[in-house]
């Protein structure tokens, strides 16, 4: 039995760590479930596989053969770290390598609001709606945007007052997911944070809706094994012949 890979998260609150994550990918042996252990007491979940859908999760990270799963009751501002382990009949095989996570401060209101508003090749514009529970008492907002494999920061966390509730993120790699977190607290004190992953778009994407397709189709003439055809370029280039 392999080992599962590609451990991302999906979403992470104050008591939950949701993450997806790739079957092995080589295995002898039909794989009937998995196995989740994590780093605050090494608990250890045993999951069947209609346990682990990820029908009820939306993120660009999930692929048709991804695996979901939402880790709750832990504690917040805790670091874990979650190893997964496939198990087929009475045999496990070895554990992952360790996903690191951090759950969040633990704020008793509303999630509040992070989503999309425009998206190209290179940047991502994001706009925030704090709960309205904190709205009066947020002062300042951080935003983030990290890669969501490696977690690691993409650019520098950019700092806005309380009065600023959008982001636009540039200079970044087309078809990549980001994730993007924002924080609001006040004099120093976080007490907001939500995060999401976007994805940029894809350049053959772009040029498909800008490039207006060939017309004038026609048969000039044909076999039993062979046909000529001919066809008008597109009206916006300047060469207007037949091809």
């Amino acid at each position: 039995i392999g080992t599962p890979h590609e451990i991302h998260e999906l979403g992470i609150g104050s008591r939950q760590i949701a993450i997806t994550w790739r079957p092995p990918s080589v295995t002898l042996a039909p794989i009937d479930g998995y196995k989740l252990r994590h780093s605050g007491g090494q608990r250890e979940i045993l999951l069947r596989l209609d346990e682990v859908p990820c029908h009820a999760y939306q993120s660009p990270l999930i692929l048709p053969e991804s695996f979901c799963y939402t880790l709750t009751g832990l504690n917040p501002r805790t670091t874990y770290d979650i190893e997964i382990q496939a198990k087929s009949g009475e045999m496990y095989g070895p554990w992952s390598a360790p996903a690191i996570f951090t759950t969040t401060q633990d704020i008793p209101v509303g999630k509040g609001l992070l989503e999309e508003v425009y998206t190209d090749t290179e940047s991502i514009k994001v706009r925030w709606e704090s709960p309205s529970a904190l709205k009066n008492d947020i002062t300042y907002f951080v935003a983030h945007i990290r890669d969501p494999i490696k977690a690691d920061q993409v650019q520098k966390p950019v700092n806005v007052s309380s009065l600023v509730a959008d982001h636009h993120f540039r200079n970044l790699k087309h078809s990549q997911p980001y994730n993007i977190s924002v924080e609001g607290g006040s004099h120093g004190k976080p007490m907001w944070f939500i995060s999401r992953v976007f994805r940029t778009r894809s350049r053959a994407g772009v040029c498909s809706e800008y490039i207006e397709a060939p017309s004038n189709l026609m048969i000039v003439d044909k076999t039993d094994q062979r046909m000529r055809i001919s066809w008008s370029l597109p009206a916006s280039f300047e060469d207007d012949g037949n091809h």
